[in-house]
């Protein structure tokens, strides 16, 4: 498991390693498909050596048993290890793909979509499409799926975003379209494709590698880290390069300004439909108990009698000029992308909604279907939130009756949070501070009096998210407060550095998730210290899992903050318990538990029996009671 340290110095190799990919290419582009070229036989040539390697190794070993029965008992860990790596390595080796499902468009529901269609493959003499979905996605596709493996025979499928065609006009669509086909054209999807299914191989071989807790696979795993690491930022370089081309494409199928103008309307429209139409869809929570039921309607409606107010263009675009292309981006920046068609970025309303045109009648059936999908989704979370929004109704009017001077620390904060929450219009930034008056140390506290401040411009707000910060929860929602802040200060400096606290925040949270999904072989234990309260609703969790003789619950000792992570240990009784007795058992108990609390089960028996046995020791005991 990768400490957050040991993922950041990752980050910063492969940063390092694209930038000086992109400068070789400009300066010598014959050089860098050469390295190209040698790159992937040189991975070739590493996957073929790290999967033969173990391989070969038990051959010898199996073929020196056969001369010397009795190295068995000293080689037994050994033959174990060597058999669950060569499994799991040439299972990381298998990448299906499947083909993509979702709702098909034919060309008899729209034919002005698939005549569209077929001028532009023939214009440029492009494989088959043979599919084509529609999704709630803002954003389009082509996706290339092998159906001979490494043979290739690509199912070629156009996925179209139903918002974007309800929020660009014909000829952007077009130019969208082109830009996606222009991919197929110039053979990107099959070699990009290719070259992703190579690293996401070379990624699950690492994976595995990193999970293992012996010395050797994990000297192999950095070496291994490092070539696939260089690799990965090697290729970006070629997919951006992609990217410049399918918009040469698409200029040349429709014109430059119109290619130029889609991708403003793309990056334009995307971040108004969020904040003019989802929030406050979403918002409608609040006050009703059903989600809505004809949503699509509503957003066609909404992008025909609406327009993007001039004040939010100017902010959206004013983003898109700030934004630098990160490390791991296989997208150039939006504004490069204009720039390379010598293009200005600027805002060209629609003129027709492109899913008037290209689906025609079919698309009253295309809205109601949606709708219907859209509210089965969210229908649950929906009354959730509505359901939790009216008890804290109730108590905002029980905590307004109560003397000020009495109430507790929650019901402080309570007040401040909800008369924000449903009097909009008073000031609660004076109920947060007098909060925090009272609790200075609540770093809670601190972030949301300092959130608001800058809210109104007040950079005392720094101060108190600054002290916020410390708490490991917050850190995520302090950066994105703080740079947005330093962004609209014209402060580079105070920008990049809580940038970098934000990238190094992710490095850690990371490498926290993974610590509190997995069990080592190396790990530590502690006991619990649970209530009995608490152990005895874990007993009765279990009550439903017959195959459990006993059980302990431990604590595993962790290096990143965080809740806790609790470990429970079964032992399965009967005479005779095999592997998949055990693992019945385990999964029963981790079924049984979905409802108590979040846990990790191992066995002392079968493949976790170690780990079950250092649970024994420091855990206290569960089952029975």
């Amino acid at each position: 498991m990768l400490s957050s340290a040991e993922i950041a110095a990752r980050r910063h190799r492969h940063a390092r390693w694209s930038e000086q990919a992109q400068q070789l290419f400009e300066q010598n582009p014959a050089r860098y498909w050469t390295g190209l070229a040698l790159l992937i036989a040189a991975g070739y040539l590493l996957l073929t050596l790290t999967v033969m390697t173990p391989l070969l190794v038990l051959v010898a070993v199996v073929a020196a048993l056969i001369f010397k029965p009795i190295l068995f008992l000293l080689l037994k860990k050994a033959i174990i290890f060597l058999f669950a790596l060569i499994y799991w390595l040439f299972k990381s080796l298998w990448v299906k793909a499947e083909i993509p499902q979702g709702y098909l468009l034919n060309e008899q529901q729209c034919p002005a979509l698939f005549a569209e269609l077929q001028a532009l493959r023939k214009s440029l003499r492009v494989p088959t499409i043979h599919q084509v979905l529609l999704d709630g996605s803002y954003n389009a596709g082509v996706i290339q799926t092998p159906r001979l493996g490494l043979l290739g025979w690509y199912h070629n499928t156009l996925v179209l975003g139903l918002p974007l065609l309800l929020t660009v006009d014909t000829a952007q669509a077009r130019a969208v379209l082109a830009h996606e086909l222009g991919h197929l054209s110039r053979n990107h999807g099959a070699f990009g494709n290719w070259v992703y299914r190579l690293r996401l191989r070379w990624w699950r071989v690492l994976m595995v590698l990193d999970n293992a807790s012996e010395s050797g696979a994990r000297g192999l795993a950095q070496t291994i880290e490092r070539f696939v690491s260089y690799f990965s930022a090697y290729t970006l370089v070629y997919a951006r390069r992609c990217e410049f081309e399918a918009d040469a494409v698409a200029a040349e199928l429709t014109s430059k300004p119109v290619a130029a103008s889609a991708l403003v309307a793309t990056h334009v429209s995307a971040s108004w439909l969020d904040d003019a139409f989802w929030q406050p869809t979403y918002r409608r929570a609040d006050h009703e108990a059903e989600p809505v039921a004809d949503i699509y309607q509503q957003l066609r409606a909404f992008t025909q009698q609406q327009s993007v107010p001039a004040a939010d263009v100017e902010r959206y675009l004013a983003a898109l000029q700030r934004r630098q292309v990160e490390a791991f981006d296989s997208h150039p920046p939006t504004r490069e992308r204009v720039a390379a068609l010598e293009q200005i970025p600027q805002w060209q309303p629609p003129t027709q909604q492109a899913a008037e045109r290209w689906l025609g009648p079919a698309l009253d059936t295309v809205l109601n279907d949606f709708s219907r999908q859209w509210r089965q989704y969210h229908a649950e979370g929906w009354q959730s939130h509505h359901q939790s929004l009216q008890a804290d109704r109730e108590r905002y009017q029980a905590i307004r009756t109560m003397d000020d001077h009495a109430l507790s620390k929650d019901e402080q904060w309570d007040l401040a949070r909800l008369t924000e929450r449903f009097q909009p219009d008073a000031d609660a930034l004076v109920l947060y501070q007098r909060f925090h008056d009272q609790y200075p140390d609540d770093l809670t506290g601190q972030f949301v009096l300092g959130q608001r401040l800058l809210a109104k411009n007040d950079g005392r707000g720094v101060e108190y998210l600054t002290k916020a910060y410390e708490e490991f929860a917050l850190r995520e929602a302090v950066c994105a407060c703080l740079v947005d802040y330093f962004i609209g200060q014209a402060d580079s400096e105070q920008t990049e550095r809580w940038e970098r606290r934000a990238r190094e925040h992710h490095d850690a949270l990371r490498s926290a998730q993974a610590e509190r999904a997995t069990l080592l072989k190396t790990d530590s234990f502690e006991s619990a210290n649970l209530d009995a309260e608490a152990l005895q609703q874990l007993h009765y969790s279990l009550l439903q899992t017959a195959a459990i003789k006993r059980a302990w619950v431990a604590r595993k000792i962790v290096r990143h903050p965080g809740p806790p992570v609790h470990v429970i240990a079964i032992e399965v009784g009967g005479f005779f318990t095999s592997n998949g007795k055990v693992q019945a058992a385990m999964q029963a108990a981790a079924h049984g538990m979905r409802n108590s609390m979040p846990v990790l089960v191992v066995a002392t028996q079968g493949g976790t029996a170690e780990l079950g046995r250092k649970i024994k020791l420091v855990g206290q005991a569960i089952y029975p009671a």
